[in-house]
């Protein structure tokens, strides 16, 4: 299924927008990679003013594609199985 959404990843900071709406910022960031394809973020959003550190898991299923689950929900919609699903774009 083809998919709007796009995260741009940076060093400290990614950017996910998804189907056109308002990006979701995450800065101050940890990263930990988990195994080939996976890697497990500590991370704050900029929405609630840094003051939650949200779990953001990546699976990278191909090079410019990955799933993202937040808090171990699909994200950005947890009743959904393919909105996990972004394209990745460089700055």
């Amino acid at each position: 299924m083809k998919t709007t959404s796009k995260a741009e990843i940076g060093a400290n900071k990614i950017e996910f927008n998804y189907f056109g709406g308002m990006p979701d910022i995450f800065a101050h960031i940890k990263w930990h990679k988990f195994s080939h394809q996976v890697y497990i973020l500590k991370a704050r959003r900029f929405l609630d003013s840094y003051q939650k550190v949200y779990q953001i898991t990546i699976k990278g299923p191909a090079q410019n594609e990955m799933r993202v689950y937040l808090d171990g929900d699909t994200y950005p919609d947890p009743g959904s199985s393919t909105a996990s699903l972004f394209h990745r774009t460089s700055k």
